[in-house]
């Protein structure tokens, strides 16, 4: 009789150990399913901080091509932080993109003072150097509204979730 009754021990032995198998193989699945919904959850974080970059990014360059010489620290101030954060959520390169857009922006501002003054004060400068300040606010201008138009691809590219392998037909 022992030995009947130690097969059925070692039976029941094995079936306990087919399902804690189970239990940690099941346990194993879930703990990856968790791992990758917390990793969901801070891409989500990231993509949102990553979108609001980008939105103080829009306001700006609206502003540059709305408001042209007349463009106001009110518009260039926000996107100067903005700028500085977007080291922290876009690779180096784009980075450096946005941080020279937002210092042109302040020499541009520079340039509008400078006009508003030599507008205001009529011996301030001379009749050619207010025409090469205009001149060159100009072309400033120009090659700022360039630069976002060339930023904003590259954020629209790095932003975007889902890549576009063709278009659909």
């Amino acid at each position: 009789m022992p030995s009947v009754l130690s097969a059925i021990f070692a039976g029941l032995a094995l079936i306990v150990s087919f399902v804690a198998a189970f239990i940690a193989h099941d346990s194993r699945v879930a703990a990856d399913r968790s791992a990758d919904s917390a990793e969901r959850a801070n891409d989500i974080n990231l993509h949102q901080s990553r979108l609001d970059i980008y939105r103080a990014f829009q306001a700006f360059h609206g502003a540059l091509v709305q408001r042209g010489p007349f463009l106001a620290e009110s518009d260039v101030f926000p996107f100067l932080g903005t700028a500085h954060l977007s080291e922290f959520y876009f690779p180096e390169s784009l980075h450096k993109r946005l941080q020279h857009i937002a210092d042109d922006a302040l020499t541009y501002l520079s340039k509008a003072e400078d006009l508003r003054r030599a507008n205001e004060v009529p011996d301030l400068y001379t009749r050619p150097e207010r025409t090469n300040l205009r001149a060159m606010m100009n072309a400033q201008h120009k090659t700022l509204r360039e630069e976002c138009v060339q930023v904003d691809e590259l954020l629209r590219a790095e932003l975007r979730l889902f890549k576009r392998s063709s278009p659909l037909p």
